[in-house]
């Protein structure tokens, strides 16, 4: 989905003072860290980010499965990806459901393996945890430019997102141009490719927001949101004031 990024140049100018800045209460772990960029953000830093959040809360209402559009909010924040960044590890966001059912074959991050796959298909019931509600990603890209491949895209394993997966399946690189909006279930195995352009190649700028779907609570830990934010609901991040 692509739509118009609010005074880009502004937005930018605020997204990188913010990484320059050395305030660990505004930052969060990233993956993969030298020349990568993770923050905590609040709608209200400026208008710009304000018309972002409502943008990616009105996609995330409209786009996302039953049960997400009035979810709770697990993170809002921005990702700037720099020239000289290297691949991230695959990861997800939250285990597949059933994995705490499964703990010899999906211990740690053998979540994803073949052997883990089969255990939660096996054991696939209401039972046994697949109602432990998803999580879902939304964000935009607001780079000055088109992200391409060389730029460090976001890359997402097909089919992860219900375990067993293998290195050969399929592994899309998801190149837009400036504000295009994807959404993708947390649970996936993603992560950001390497930046391997020029060192005044464009930087990659997301800004994302992540919602929970339907379903009981898992735990949260390490999510990128600030704690003004904590317990708030979609449905309130789309509020234009």
């Amino acid at each position: 989905m692509g739509l118009q990024v609010p005074s880009p140049n502004a937005l930018l100018a605020h997204l990188f003072k913010r990484a320059a800045q050395v305030d660990a209460s505004n930052v969060q772990y990233v993956h993969q860290a030298q020349h990568r960029h993770h923050l905590r953000l609040r709608p209200d830093e400026t208008p710009e980010l304000k018309r972002v959040s409502n943008i990616l809360a009105q996609v995330a209402q409209a786009v996302l499965p039953a049960g997400a559009g009035d979810g709770l909010v697990t993170e809002f924040g921005a990702l700037l990806t720099g020239p000289g960044a290297k691949a991230q590890n695959w990861h997800s966001d939250l285990r597949p459901p059933g994995c705490e059912h499964c703990s010899s074959e999906c211990s740690g991050d053998s979540c994803h393996s073949p052997a883990c796959g089969r255990c939660l298909k096996l054991h696939g019931s209401v039972e046994v945890g697949h109602n432990v509600a998803p999580i879902y990603s939304c964000q935009m890209l607001v780079s000055s430019a088109a992200a391409v491949a060389e730029n460090g895209v976001l890359q997402v394993k097909v089919g992860s997102h219900s375990g067993g997966t293998s290195v050969g399946e399929s592994v899309p690189s998801l190149k837009s141009d400036p504000g295009v909006v994807i959404c993708f279930d947390g649970t996936a195995l993603h992560r950001g490719s390497a930046h391997t352009g020029s060192s005044d190649s464009v930087s990659r700028v997301a800004v994302y927001i992540s919602v929970m779907g339907k379903g009981r609570m898992a735990a949260l830990g390490g999510t990128a949101i600030d704690s003004s934010l904590v317990g708030s609901r979609i449905s309130e991040f789309g509020i234009e004031s």
